[in-house]
């Protein structure tokens, strides 16, 4: 933990959640209280894919990277 740089390593997760996949502030913030483990995951490796997945199963399209 002492070489974890906020805006290097929550930054990105906390951009995907609010601006890519639209959730905004509020919404990002409300992700993350009820899943904390999202901040060690990675959007390209883990986040994004699982997102794709849903939306596809879901039929709302390709939403995420």
């Amino acid at each position: 933990m002492l070489g974890f740089s906020a805006e290097h390593n929550l930054g990105p997760k906390v951009r995907y959640l609010a601006e890519e996949l639209g959730l905004g502030r509020d919404g990002a913030v409300k992700v993350i209280t009820k899943c904390p483990q999202v901040l060690g995951m990675s959007v390209e490796d883990n986040i994004a894919p699982k997102v794709r997945y849903l939306a596809e199963e879901l039929g709302s399209g390709g939403t995420g990277r």
